[in-house]
Parts: C-alpha cells; structure tokens; sequence
C-alpha cells in the first residue's frame, strides 16, 4: 500500500469481485441438482444441531419447493462459490501484483494521480 496506495486496494478489490462473481456463475452452471444433493445431505446429518427441523407438517410440498428451490439453493451457491473464491486468494494476489504497476504508470503518465 505504502508504493502503490489506493491504486493497489482498488485492484485488488476489482479483482476480488470479478472472482467472485465468475465464481458464482461457474458453480450455479455446474448443476444445481448436485449442490441440492450435498445441501440435503447436510441438512440431514448436520442440520439437527443447529435446530434444523426435517418434518414441516403445516406446510405443503409447493411452498416448500418454492421456498427451498429459490432462497435456500441460491445460498448453498453462494457458501460454496465463497468457499472456492477464498482458495484463489494467492492467484488473485499474483494478478494485482502483476497489473498495479503498469496501471500506476500509465496513470501518472495521463496525469491522473500523482506518484
């Protein structure tokens, strides 16, 4: 930060969100069938100690698809690609390594920040 300030922080958080984002598209494009499989799996074996319920005799099989389907399926996406998105934390390190030093060059060479 102490050479390249702000610049750096800004790439790096750019670049931290494109990952993310892509991240996300990749799982959600690999099959929602499977990450239902595995969050089921969970809810069943690991559920009950966080006071998961498995029976919901007060509501019918639609709402719960509903619900389950939109709301609950796209934060099992989310967990997962954040999970993936945290282990490509030296490759996007490298990146902005690698594109903070031009991007600061050509940007005091247009006069844009100060060196």
């Amino acid at each position: 930060v102490k050479q390249y300030g702000y610049t750096g922080v800004a790439v790096y958080l750019g670049i931290s969100t494109l990952d993310l984002a892509a991240t996300f598209v990749i799982v959600k494009a690999a099959g929602m069938d499977k990450i239902e499989l595995a969050q089921d799996w969970v809810l069943d074996n690991v559920g009950g100690y966080f006071g998961y319920k498995t029976s919901l005799d007060s509501v019918d099989d639609a709402q719960v698809g509903a619900i389950y389907n939109k709301a609950s399926g796209l934060w099992s996406v989310f967990v997962i690609a954040y999970g993936i998105h945290k282990l490509l934390v030296p490759l996007r390190v490298v990146a902005t390594s690698m594109i903070t030093p031009p991007l600061v060059k050509w940007l005091v060479k247009r006069g844009w920040i100060k060196k």
